[in-house]
């Protein structure tokens, strides 16, 4: 059975290891590069866990299967968001994993955290040429913006913004 939940303050080696999987399955995807998270001291891992555990200015978000997480994002609260925008970053389940509602499930509980958080639209950045995931963006309500910039980790290709509106309960 697979949990998606928040991670834990103690989880870093589980937030590491499915980000080194992330960087090694999708290089360019992603703002970072293999190489320099493999550098990170443990201390910065352990850092991480626990401000996505606290929620107050970030939340991480894991889906775990027995003990290994397998899919990953995080939602970016103050001072990253502009006016009611909250960013969502470093989404990503395993290959062998997906297709399957994982990350569905990942972004339905970090858009969760960004209403709660008073935000009224989500926003991510994913590679212009990748079709595949910009289909299943479009299909859970994100929309193209006009924005787009080079990628950080390969400025020879670009990405661009989608944006979700968050239907509030009530």
């Amino acid at each position: 059975m697979i949990k998606v939940r928040q991670i834990r303050s103690g989880e870093w080696e589980r937030l590491r290891d499915i980000r080194l999987e992330a960087l090694a399955d999708s290089p360019s995807a992603f703002a970072t590069t293999l190489a320099e998270a493999e550098a990170y001291p443990d201390s910065l891992w352990q850092e991480r866990a626990v401000a996505g555990a606290e929620g107050h200015d970030q939340i991480t978000v894991l889906a775990v299967s027995g003990e290994t997480a397998i899919g990953m994002t995080v939602a970016l609260g103050r001072p990253h968001r502009v006016l009611d925008v909250v960013p969502i970053v470093s989404v990503f389940v395993s290959p062998s994993h997906r297709r399957q509602g994982i990350a569905v499930r990942l972004l339905n509980l970090a858009e969760d955290w960004a209403r709660d958080q008073g935000g009224t639209r989500t926003s991510l950045w994913v590679e212009e040429l990748n079709d595949a995931a910009r289909g299943f963006y479009r299909s859970i309500g994100y929309v193209a913006t006009r924005d787009r910039q080079a990628m950080p980790s390969e400025p020879a290709m670009c990405e661009i913004r989608l944006e979700k509106t968050l239907v509030t309960s009530g």
